[in-house]
C-alpha cells in the first residue's frame, strides 16, 4: 500500500514538473519571439527613417 501510495505520488509530481517545464519553456519562447519581433520592427523603422532622410536630403 505505502509503495503504490508512493510512486502515484511521485507520478503526480513528474507529471505537475512536466507541465511546469513545458509551460516555462513556451512562456520564454513566447517571449523571445516578441522580443525578436519588436527588434525587427524596430530596426525596419529606423531604416526607413534614414532612408527617408537620404532621399529628402539628395532629392
Amino acid at each position: 500500500m505505502n509503495s503504490s501510495h508512493f510512486l502515484v505520488k511521485n507520478h503526480w509530481f513528474f507529471t505537475q514538473f512536466k507541465n511546469f517545464k513545458k509551460d516555462v519553456y513556451e512562456e520564454s519562447r513566447q517571449k523571445y519571439i516578441n522580443i525578436r519581433q519588436y527588434k525587427t520592427k524596430s530596426l525596419l523603422s529606423y531604416l526607413t527613417q534614414k532612408a527617408l532622410l537620404l532621399y529628402i536630403n539628395f532629392k
